[in-house]
């Protein structure tokens, strides 16, 4: 009661000499951005009224006693800096000041809007990108010289905030090369410095700022790093201290690839066998090892050691790392080549996409040669169809340390067993492929501390083609001389439709320094294939008409659980 009192009397005194209102918003895309930190600073004295933070609605209020003001705010989308913005604004005595800003989806100001007495025009600057090394920045005020403290870096397309010590110091380790970072204080106005470094070198760089006019605005775009992005990508290639290659899912969205098997087709030094399976410079699948998420992957195949990368969908990958040189923290089976599928991580943002397409091969229309199948062919299960009775696979299952099992079916039992499906050839038309997918993100903070993060998507694949082609038999002599003609000679149709499922959820959760994450990974691709062969065949020539029916399942169900805690040993940063 008594503090109710206290702030009606404030407010009453705020009134009494003269106050009005601050009302502020702001959004990204029309999204409100929560929990956002705005510093008010009066433009008179330079005195710093306090700081403020948006509520959910990405709107915050402040009651002000007349006179000029600058806002100054650091916007952010989850942990990443979006843009640095200083906006003047004048309070009246009994009116409502209100400012609404608004960035687009590159962090550039889509509008800003101010209901109240404007001041100056806004300013923009944007940084360019940058790569790797590691610099020194010592910074100090142009007037008296003296070193600055708590002044904040930023580097595009990198998630790096360091601030200066009392020295005036900011150290970063960066990728080797040219570099744009952008250094703000509240006391200075911002600026934009290049750096070149050179890798395993410390260089130093001196920068000066200049005591912020009170009657000046900026708006200064902070790029944060994009996972699967190119920027990143190339970033990431630079700063390896071994021969890697790297796909972002950008890449991967651009080339059309469905799959890990083909994005990875385009990397130098990688041969596609099968369209599953890699050779890194020549040497065999078991030369090579794959992981997910840097954790090892189990084959489906029981008598190869890798994993037939054409079973992981574009949908999930975040990004592909190949690496052809060894290095500390691949495991020990390496040989060849290693490749580390990382399935996309939670965002800051929360949405939902929805994703409907459909494809078609130049055969689309054409009559190819079908059967029946199941009801549920067109999800890639099979519904008890195709299985052989539980009788008669009871019966062909070996027992350990018991000799082989004979069957004591009478001919008519066995023709039921393999008849009992129809397996009749039938004529079709090629269908149109199609093709849908959803991705969602949700954020959750609790108690400021707490970050929870959910991210899941999901992706079905419809496609179908015909392909059709001749083949001839030759024969050749004991002299070596094959016959000018073909003995054997066959007309193939071959009609195949796949079909691929892809799913995935991440949960993760940060507090301080300590993150953890779980990872569920579920794949099935079905091949449902059918191949109409007609010609002569054998060494008699025979004129004869041949089906071929081949339906195939693999699947992968993956449950991955990560996490670890940055902590600085000796002035060094590490994660464990």
């Amino acid at each position: 009661m008594k503090y109710a009192i206290l702030l009606i009397a404030l407010i009453s005194s705020l009134l009494a000499q003269g106050a009005g209102e601050l009302s502020f918003y702001i959004l990204k895309e029309g999204r409100a951005l929560a929990n956002q930190s705005v510093l008010i600073i009066n433009q008179e004295n330079k005195a710093k009224i306090g700081e403020y933070v948006s509520d959910s609605d990405g709107y915050l209020h402040a009651l002000l006693p007349v006179g000029a003001y600058q806002l100054q705010v650091v916007a952010k989308d989850g942990k990443s800096a979006q843009a640095f913005v200083r906006k003047n604004f004048i309070i009246e005595a009994n009116r409502e000041s209100q400012i609404i800003l608004s960035l687009k989806s590159d962090n550039s100001l889509a509008f800003t809007d101010v209901e109240a007495p404007k001041a100056a025009t806004t300013a923009q600057a944007e940084v360019k990108k940058i790569e790797n090394g590691t610099v020194q920045i010592a910074l100090s005020s142009s007037e008296d010289k003296k070193p600055i403290e708590k002044a904040r870096a930023f580097v595009k397309g990198m998630d790096v905030e360091m601030m200066s010590d009392a020295k005036g110091n900011i150290l970063l380790t960066l990728p080797a090369g040219e570099h744009t970072l952008s250094i703000i204080h509240s006391d200075y106005s911002a600026q934009t410095v290049k750096v070149t470094v050179t890798a395993k070198e410390n260089v130093m760089k001196f920068v000066e700022l200049s005591p912020a006019s009170m009657e000046l605005e900026e708006f200064v775009v902070l790029a944060p790093n994009v996972e699967g992005s190119i920027a990143s990508v190339v970033a990431e290639e630079k700063n390896s201290d071994s021969i890697a290659s790297v796909i972002g899912s950008e890449q991967m969205s651009k080339q059309g690839d469905s799959n890990a098997a083909s994005a990875l087709k385009r990397v130098a030094g990688i041969t596609l066998m099968g369209g599953k399976y890699i050779y890194v410079r020549g040497l065999g699948d078991r030369y090579s090892s794959t992981e997910l998420n840097s954790m090892s992957l189990p084959s489906p195949n029981p008598i190869k050691r890798t994993v037939p990368l054409d079973m992981f969908p574009s949908s999930v990958i975040g990004s592909l790392q190949v690496q052809k040189s060894f290095s500390s923290d691949i495991t020990g089976a390496f040989g060849g080549g290693y490749v580390n599928i990382r399935t996309k991580q939670t965002k800051d943002e929360d949405y939902v996409k929805l994703k409907m397409g459909v494809n078609a091969h130049s055969t689309m229309g054409k009559e190819a040669t079908s059967y029946q199948g199941s009801k549920s062919d067109w999800s890639g299960y099979d519904s008890s169809y195709r299985p052989f009775s539980s009788t008669l696979n009871s019966a062909m299952t070996p027992t350990l340390g018991q000799r082989q099992p004979s069957l004591s079916f009478t001919n008519s039992q066995m023709q039921d067993f393999t008849t009992s499906r129809d397996l009749s050839p039938k004529k079709i038309s090629v269908p149109m492929g199609r093709e849908i997918g959803i991705e969602a993100s949700q954020n959750l903070t609790i108690s400021d501390d707490h970050e929870i993060g959910v991210l899941a998507s999901y992706g079905y694949k419809n496609d179908a083609e015909l392909r059709e082609y001749t083949s001839y038999d030759y024969l050749i002599s004991s002299a070596g001389v094959m016959t000018p003609t073909p003995d054997n000679t066959v007309t193939n149709n071959v009609y195949k439709d796949a079909i691929q499922h892809g799913g995935m959820l991440n949960i993760s959760y940060s507090y301080e320094n300590f993150d953890a994450k779980y990872t569920k990974l579920y794949v099935l691709n079905t091949l449902n294939q059918t191949r109409d062969a007609e010609g002569t065949f054998g060494e008699n020539n025979s004129i004869e008409h041949q089906n071929y029916l081949e339906w195939q399942e693999r699947e992968l169900s993956i449950d991955q659980l990560s996490g670890g805690i940055d902590y600085t040993l000796l002035e060094t940063e590490n994660r464990f």
